[in-house]
């Protein structure tokens, strides 16, 4: 009987009681096969008797009894074939070789090949890595031209730090007491008052010896005819000068040629500072016991800070007399100082910015003044900012050359010396940038009288990098409220050296109650002739020099930085001839002596700019691991294309696997 014969017309065949199903017949097309009798299911039935029909009519029935459908074997089977076909056509090396080779000796040694070459790869890379993550940098050096320059601060003082004729009471009588002076011309008025470098808005005393100068900025009307002080003889205003009337006020801010940041306008003198009430008055008794903790350097503690803060019986008469000097000064309040000091219209003989006479007129209100602990009055040229801190306009440099600066006569009044406090004859002179604290002690530089000196400068720009944003540098508007030079002197401007003073300051007066005279405060100064306080001020410059305050933590470096380069000579001043002609003008009385000439400029407009720069960056991680892809592995990203397409190719066999699985064929109905 053939088995493609019709069942229309026909009678069903017998069942094969041997095999336990019918003979199969077709129908429309398809093999069917008949169940015993008895037995006769649905061809909708899910009971399905003969599994050679179940696989041809339900799908899903078969995948339950763990059967594999021809469809399911074709995908697995191309699963595999993608990821051959894949290693034998990819770019990547090795893996090639791999899925070709025929036997399990070049199976094993291709394998070994990939993973040790992988490996290296894994290494080199996390070394790459982690050089990235440590952001190194290189510094790059410049010169750059700028057709104007911003000029820099000038601040000159006298190496004598009060007048003769002009010195308080207080100091008078501690003199008195170990030297016999003779006080041909001290003024004694004026009592001693006992608050320091606190603004005041009282207006200083007028000088008997001419005009004096207003409190923040000196006069601008000029000394009339010639005006004897002492035995020094004084000319003629230069021929040119505007003696017509004063200066206009320091406070005017209509220049607006300004460069840099505007300096802060808030007035902080009521702001809120460190209360140091809390520490306790016997506290300091435990600093020197705390100091002997921190390890044997402790041993060298009486050689170190014993050289500043002496012991009274070993030290000289002489050093008695300065220090006890030093802390009377330091209690005056700031007129009294003011006053007691060389007075601008003395020292300054004769001031010219490029030709233009700037110790009268107009150019005089960019002149403020500041008392210094070393020197006494202090004048800065060009500061960017008044002493009510607004901003000033900032000169600039448009040629090199001295025509194209400042040139200043300054007379130094040897007369009023006092030869029990100054052994030196001259100025100090500080070349800074605006809004600055001024250490003319720390980093100035000396110019005698009898000579004229040139200085010469070029600027140098230092920019730091915050590489891991911690502020391992500082930038320069980052001034804290804390600072005692920012709530006294009125600075715009961070620097690191006002920064470390500041905080050694600070701590002399929270834990000792009182402060060296050097810095600002509203106390007195100490008195390191008394033991304890001396044993106290030990301490903490003992705790500051070995890095116990954390001020060297604090105090970072300014992420930019100018530094001023100066190039110093100097020639006699003033020569025979022109001495001759001072004589015949009745000029000159021992001008040797007591007149200098300052000559302060640009050597050229080029200044040269330090800059730290990212050396390892993103770019150069991408081109370190694409080298260290192709030298191993022979990755390129061609190589990641393959995969990606490979990728693809994956999710499409899986998502037609998951359509199959949920297809329902359906079987027409037996009949």
């Amino acid at each position: 009987m053939q088995r493609s014969q019709s069942l229309h017309g026909r009678k069903p065949p017998p069942y094969d009681n041997y095999h336990g199903r019918s003979q199969p017949y077709t129908l429309y097309g398809r093999e069917l096969f008949l169940p015993k009798p008895g037995n006769t299911p649905s061809f909708h039935s899910t009971n399905r008797m003969d599994p050679r029909m179940n696989s041809r009519i339900d799908p899903q029935a078969q995948r339950k009894n763990g059967a594999s459908s021809p469809k399911e074997k074709k995908e697995s089977k191309s699963f595999k074939k993608l990821v051959h076909s894949f290693m034998g056509y990819t770019s990547a090396h090795g893996i090639g070789r791999l899925a070709e080779s025929k036997t399990i000796f070049w199976k094993i040694f291709w394998s070994l090949v990939c993973m040790g070459a992988f490996s290296m790869f894994i290494y080199q890379f996390i070394g790459l890595f982690q050089q990235f993550l440590s952001k190194p940098v290189s510094t790059s050096v410049s010169v750059t031209f700028e057709k104007r320059l911003p000029f820099p601060a000038v601040t000159i003082c006298n190496l004598n730090m009060i007048r003769k004729d002009a010195i308080p009471p207080t100091v008078k009588d501690a003199l008195q007491k170990k030297y016999d002076y003779s006080w041909s011309s001290t003024d004694d008025s004026g009592t001693t008052r006992r608050r320091r470098n606190v603004p005041s808005t009282d207006s200083p005393s007028t000088d008997t010896s001419g005009t004096t100068p207003s409190w923040t900025v000196p006069s601008g009307t000029a000394p009339s005819g010639t005006d004897t002080y002492g035995t020094d003889t004084y000319g003629t205003a230069p021929s040119g000068t505007d003696t017509s009337g004063t200066a206009p006020s320091a406070t005017d801010t209509s220049d607006k040629d300004t460069y840099g940041t505007d300096a802060p306008t808030t007035d902080y003198s009521d702001q809120d500072y460190p209360d140091d009430s809390y520490y306790n008055d016997d506290e300091y008794s435990n600093y020197r016991d705390d100091a002997r903790e921190y390890g044997s350097d402790y041993e060298n503690y009486d050689e170190d800070e014993e050289e500043e803060f002496p012991d009274i019986k070993k030290v000289s008469e002489e050093t008695k007399l300065r220090i006890e000097i030093d802390r009377l000064i330091g209690s005056l309040d700031d007129v009294d100082l003011y006053e007691s000091g060389h007075l601008f219209d003395r020292l300054i003989r004769n001031c010219t910015w490029k030709g233009i006479d700037c110790k009268f007129g107009n150019i005089s209100k960019y002149w403020s003044q500041e008392w210094n602990y070393k020197y006494g009055n202090c004048f800065t040229f060009n500061r960017g900012v008044d002493e009510e801190g607004r901003p000033q306009r900032v000169f600039r440099a448009t040629k090199p050359g001295p025509s194209q600066g400042l040139s200043l006569e300054i007379d130094v009044q040897q007369k009023q010396y006092i030869g029990a406090l100054t052994v030196e004859a001259g100025i100090r002179v500080l070349l800074h940038d605006q809004g600055h604290m001024t250490f003319p002690y720390e980093e100035g530089f000396s110019v005698s009288p009898g000579m004229a000196t040139s200085v010469g400068i070029k600027k140098t720009q230092i920019i730091r990098l915050d590489r891991f944003n911690n502020k391992s540098c500082l930038p320069q508007d980052e001034l804290p409220m804390t600072n005692i030079y920012r709530r006294y002197k009125n600075i715009t401007t961070y620097s690191q050296q006002a920064c470390l003073k500041s905080c050694l300051g600070l701590s002399q007066r929270i834990r000792c109650k009182c402060s060296e005279n050097e810095f600002p405060s509203d106390r007195d100064p100490c008195d390191v002739f008394d033991t304890k306080t001396s044993t106290c001020l030990k301490t903490v410059k003992y705790l500051f020099n070995n890095d116990r305050l954390s001020c060297l933590a604090d105090c970072r470096q300014p992420c930019k930085e100018e530094v001023i380069q100066k190039t110093i000579s100097s020639s006699q001043w003033p020569s025979k001839a022109y001495k001759d002609y001072l004589i015949s003008q009745k000029k000159y009385h021992n001008e040797s002596d007591n007149m200098l000439q300052l000559n302060v400029f640009f050597n050229e407009l080029n200044y040269e700019k330090i800059e730290e720069q990212f050396s390892y960056g993103t770019i150069n991680l991408l081109a370190d691991v694409g080298g260290q892809l192709g030298l191993w592995i022979g990755i390129s990203v061609i190589t990641v294309c393959e995969l990606l397409e490979l990728i693809v190719m994956f999710f499409a066999v899986c998502i037609k696997k998951i359509n199959a699985v949920s297809e329902v064929h359906e079987v027409p109905a037996y009949g």
